[in-house]
């Protein structure tokens, strides 16, 4: 059956009735009867009717490959087009006839408002050459950029191969088959980092592979036991102090490089260091409940700048606001103390807050500072608005460590909490809403209670304590953490680990009195990697891997 019999009372050029029959608006007839309205059909294709009628074949089609599959019936859902031969033609006046109803197409008085001073020709033959085949192609160039544009972005959201995204899930798999088939496993994990190495999932992939057997620069810090460390952020220099209630003060060099700048003797134990962000500010905590602030624009003669007392008991912990303008402190008191350092010389309170915690051992501000994480000796974890530092206001409250909680972290998009706790647990908290925080999932691996825990770049967390083993897990992602690697060689338990910077060192400070620096850059990882031929992946098992990515040999 052909078109003109699928729609009854239609016309066409021949003089039949109009296809484009269409009521107002309102519901009501248009005055000539008729109205000429274009109506896109729900399947397209490309094919023009003998009605000059144009109908383009649609997305679906151009995924499936399938071609135009001819006309189709446009005549079920209004748009308001008119056909560019159902418009109006502007003619000299002495050409201009009027509208004939016995012949040719519909008068224009059916398409646009009657009226004595519009015209229209009486049908094709008098309108002189048609100008239709440019229309035509003029919309079938725009749909076909249009579409196009629509198959790439939607080929996207689906997580279509590229360059990044296909070595990512090699490395993932990587991962998986470290346990099954190590030698493959390496291959791909190597190959992956090579093809793309600012990817997260490649350089967790070159840890879990390669940096299980890591062997550590160990520095003797003089002290019977290292209770406290610090990393300027810069990476630059590291602070540390132990049970001798010395801080020193290190230079860092070629990567795993540590050399003693200056020490200085303070009061009782040393239990917690923070560097403000500039590097020029050390605070300390001691166990007669003072802050000190310490003066290190010459980090070869360090001196203080000021004592600070609000706390009754030992100061455990210290973080400076991003902006370094606030100190936060706490301790067994369970008191929230909030510093303006703006002058060092001259610290003032903005705040002293009974946190009602039983005692607190860590403190970690979100990356905008105006969240502040407290970890309670109660087995909570408390998030407190410090927005207006001089009145600041409790939050919610992460529940799940069953004992106390002894270190936490956030991420470095402030959007995961990582706390550690005496019931040997990491837990990994979603607190993208505040108001709104749940446990996310719990890293594995914990042997023993969990001192310290330290983020870095690309979802990286460091934790230990008192098992005496460094773990390095990543969090990146909605993601199940991995655990990546576990670094043994500390002969007492762990009091402190620490990001160097951004080099991908990790530092550890223990009970033995020592610091270890494990290097755990990626890049430094392969060039390890590269010495052994067998971590060469051949071409067969590139292409089986890499989805149609050119072949790339990872190692010179």
């Amino acid at each position: 059956m052909d078109a003109a019999a699928q729609r009854p009372g239609t016309a066409w050029p021949s003089g039949d009735a109009s296809p484009y029959r269409q009521a107002n608006p309102s519901g009501e007839a248009n005055p000539s009867g008729e109205h000429p309205v274009w109506r896109p059909a729900d399947d397209w294709s490309l094919h023009r009717a003998d009605d000059g009628l144009v109908t383009v074949w649609g997305l679906e089609e151009a995924r499936r490959g399938a071609g135009p599959r001819g006309a189709a019936d446009v005549s079920e859902v209004p748009t308001g087009i008119v056909p560019a031969d159902r418009l109006p033609q502007v003619q000299p006046a002495d050409a201009a006839t009027p509208p004939s109803s016995a012949s040719g197409r519909a008068s224009a008085s059916a398409a646009t408002p009657a009226g004595p001073d519009r015209t229209a020709s009486a049908g094709p033959a008098a309108r002189g050459p048609s100008r239709r085949p440019w229309l035509i192609v003029a919309i079938v160039a725009v749909i076909g950029i249009v579409t196009g544009v629509i198959v790439v972005l939607a080929g996207r959201d689906r997580g279509a191969p590229t360059a990044g995204n296909v070595p990512a899930a090699v490395a993932t798999r990587a991962i998986s088959l470290q346990d099954g088939d190590p030698a493959l496993a390496r291959r791909l994990a190597l190959a992956a980092f090579h093809a793309a190495p600012d990817r997260p999932e490649t350089r967790a992939a070159m840890i879990a592979l390669f940096g299980g057997d890591i062997t550590p620069t160990t520095v003797e810090s003089g002290s019977d036991a290292v209770l406290a460390v610090a990393v300027s952020p810069d990476g630059r220099r590291v602070a540390t102090g132990g049970t001798d209630g010395v801080i020193t003060v290190w230079q860092v060099g070629d990567r795993t490089e540590l050399t003693r700048l200056v020490s200085v003797t303070s009061i009782g134990w040393i239990n917690a260091l923070a560097f403000n962000a500039g590097g020029d500010l050390l605070a300390s905590g001691s166990t007669d409940g003072s802050v000190r602030l310490w003066n290190l624009h010459d980090p070869t003669d360090i001196h203080r700048w000021s004592i600070a007392r609000l706390h009754t008991d030992v100061v455990r912990t210290l973080a400076f606001s991003p902006d370094s303008n606030t100190l936060a402190s706490s301790g067994a008191d369970g008191v929230l103390a909030l510093w303006n350092v703006t002058d060092p010389a001259a610290p003032t309170p903005r705040s002293r807050t009974d946190t009602a915690t039983g005692g607190v051992y860590s403190l970690a501000f979100t990356p905008n500072g105006r969240l502040l994480a407290l970890a309670g000796e109660d087995g909570t974890v408390d998030l407190w608005d410090i927005s207006d530092a001089a009145r600041p206001t409790r939050g919610q409250a992460l529940r799940g460590h069953n004992r106390a909680v002894r270190a936490v972290t956030f991420t470095a998009d402030g959007r995961t909490l990582v706390s550690g706790g005496i019931d040997a647990t990491v837990r990994v908290w979603d607190v993208t809403d505040p108001a709104r925080p749940a446990q996310r999932s719990i890293i594995p691996g914990q042997l023993g209670g969990v001192a310290s825990v330290a983020r870095g770049d690309g979802g990286l967390v460091a934790s230990a304590g008192d098992d005496e083993t460094v773990r390095l897990s990543s969090v990146d992602g909605a993601g199940a953490p991995v655990l990546l690697a576990q670094w043994h060689g500390h002969t007492r338990p762990i009091s402190a680990v620490a990001f160097v910077g951004r080099t991908g060192v990790v530092l550890s400070a223990g009970h033995d009195g020592t610091l270890r620096l494990w290097d755990a850059d990626p890049t430094q990882l392969a060039a390890s990697a590269c010495a052994d031929p067998a971590n060469q992946i051949s071409a067969g098992e590139w292409t089986s891997a890499f989805d149609g990515l050119p072949y790339q040999r990872p190692c010179p």
